[in-house]
């Protein structure tokens, strides 16, 4: 199915809005004050992540970007900050870059996180796309698709955004099946935050096995709520250095150095010549061939 980009609207008050479905892109007292307020705070962030090696964050609706921002901005400003922040999320109708530029010009608190995030914005093509900021120690992957493609992602998630249209008016994104298949990529002691309080979203959270209070909401919110994630999370280690050895300076070698380091693995390489790439990989030229397939499947991305 080919993707549909977002169209640029504004309600009557100017705030970002969407025809099709009928509702607005955040509360009318402000976007980046209801990222801090709902979904950082709401997380105990940036508090969760001080002293840690890596923290990962999913959201299930990136919209055009606020709470990536506010979150990577908070992070920058932050001197007990992680090591590595990796944030995961899903857009069915991501926006034009020209339409980002737009939106994101409402906003001058964000200018400099903006203009690195237009710098490295991807084609609209469905599928996966990673984003490296900040010379790698922050790390955007978006999914252009169907949230549903969150029942086949791995992951393990320290804090979770939810965050979409209102229930009333995109009910799959609120769902009992959705909301089971996030409970699955949350990691051990993970939380999550949404400003939405509808009754079918708490039983829903409670059903994947999330404890749940309500809170102090924001702007003509009165509550929002936040939730715990209770049942046993596979365990994942969130502050030991994982360490790798690779064998062979070719091109292949290389290629997997270079990609383990920049997720943060302490590389031990080893080679028997004293440079790399003199066998095969020294080829003087080489041919690359893609493998194209219908869908966005693991062949495709290796190629």
């Amino acid at each position: 199915m080919p993707l549909i980009p977002a169209r640029l609207e504004f309600a009557a008050d100017g705030t970002p809005w969407s025809e099709e479905f009928g509702d607005v892109y955040h509360s009318a007292a402000g976007g980046p004050a209801q990222a801090r307020h709902v979904f950082l705070a709401g997380n105990r962030l940036p508090e969760r992540w001080a002293g840690r090696e890596r923290f990962v964050i999913l959201e299930t609706g990136f919209g055009f970007g606020l709470n990536f921002l506010a979150t990577w901005q908070a992070w920058r400003r932050d001197p007990a900050r992680c090591g590595r922040l990796h944030f995961v999320s899903l857009e069915k109708h991501p926006f034009t870059l020209s339409s980002l530029g737009v939106l994101h010009s409402r906003y001058p608190e964000f200018e400099n996180e903006a203009a690195q995030l237009h710098a490295c914005w991807p084609m609209l093509v469905p599928g996966a796309h990673r984003l490296e900021l900040d010379a790698g120690r922050v790390v955007l992957t978006l999914f252009f698709s169907d949230i549903k493609l969150l029942r086949e992602l791995r992951l393990a998630a320290d804090a979770i955004y939810l965050d979409g249209f209102s229930p009333a008016r995109n009910p799959d994104m609120w769902s009992h099946a959705l909301l089971r298949a996030v409970s699955r990529l949350a990691g051990p002691g993970a939380t999550a935050a949404t400003w939405s309080v509808a009754a079918p979203v708490r039983a829903a959270l409670e059903s994947a096995g999330f404890a749940v209070e309500k809170a102090v909401g924001f702007g003509n919110k009165k509550e929002m709520l936040l939730a715990r994630y209770v049942r046993k999370a596979n365990p994942v280690s969130t502050s030991r250095r994982r360490n790798a050895v690779v064998i062979g300076a070719g091109l292949a070698g290389a290629a997997i150095c270079e990609r383990l380091c920049a997720r943060g693995w302490q590389v031990r390489l080893m080679e028997r010549h004293a440079i790399p790439a003199q066998e095969a990989s020294g080829n003087h030229a080489g041919s690359f061939h893609p493998l194209v397939t219908p869908d966005d499947s693991v062949f495709a991305r290796l190629t």
